[in-house]
């Protein structure tokens, strides 16, 4: 790095610091329903954006790697909306609501969960350089975990599982075994979904650290 870039980066960090300093005089009381409300709406909505971006699909496909992400994050925004408009009520009444004093230089925590063997977003360059960058960060945590594809937060069964049954998926449409109403509804049920949606235990053990920490 030559003395200008080197520059550069100590100016943004003296005005990172600066802000920094700031903020730990600052403090807001928030409805805490109305925070996570909110909060989850922008998730759900910028994860819809992205997803179409990260996952290519083919037309003819029956189930395709967006349809469980869409699926899911069309269920929390119903929910964020309906618990926002609960707080918006409650507010507009002057009935009482539960409230949190946030900080933001304490609050804002992040865990990145990455798979070594994330095809759609490789190790590196994306995980090596947020590491680089973020390593010495009180309020970033990491975990790197194996064998979990895109799936981070899924068992390596369920991951294993899922990847046969797109495997098995796309076998049938090329051979255009799946043609009828009847043979989709029976192919998708001879599959356990159950199993192909498992959770890893100690990954979310990680998530509750991460928040409650």
């Amino acid at each position: 790095m030559n003395n200008e870039n080197k520059g550069f980066v100590a100016s943004i960090d003296a005005k990172l610091d600066a802000i920094g300093n700031k903020l730990k005089k600052k403090e807001w009381k928030v409805p805490t329903d109305l925070l996570g409300g909110v909060i989850f709406l922008i998730f759900g909505l910028v994860m819809l954006y992205i997803i179409p971006l990260q996952v290519e699909v083919k037309k003819r496909e029956l189930i395709n790697g967006k349809a469980f992400p869409n699926l899911l994050m069309y269920v929390m925004i119903a929910c964020s909306i309906i618990l926002i408009l609960n707080q918006v009520i409650k507010l507009m009444r002057k009935e009482p609501v539960k409230t949190t004093t946030i900080n933001l230089l304490v609050e804002v925590k992040a865990l990145l969960i990455y798979s070594e063997d994330d095809k759609m977003c490789k190790k590196a360059p994306h995980y090596d350089t947020l590491w680089e960058g973020l390593k010495d960060k009180e309020n970033v945590r990491f975990l790197l975990v194996k064998n979990k594809g895109h799936n981070p937060n899924f068992t390596e069964d369920a991951v294993r599982y899922k990847d046969s049954f797109f495997a098995d998926l796309t076998k049938k449409t090329k051979k255009k075994r799946l043609e009828t109403k009847e043979a989709k509804k029976a192919f998708i049920a001879s599959y356990d979904w159950e199993r192909m949606t498992a959770q890893d235990e100690a990954v979310w053990q990680e998530i509750y650290h991460a928040l409650e920490s």
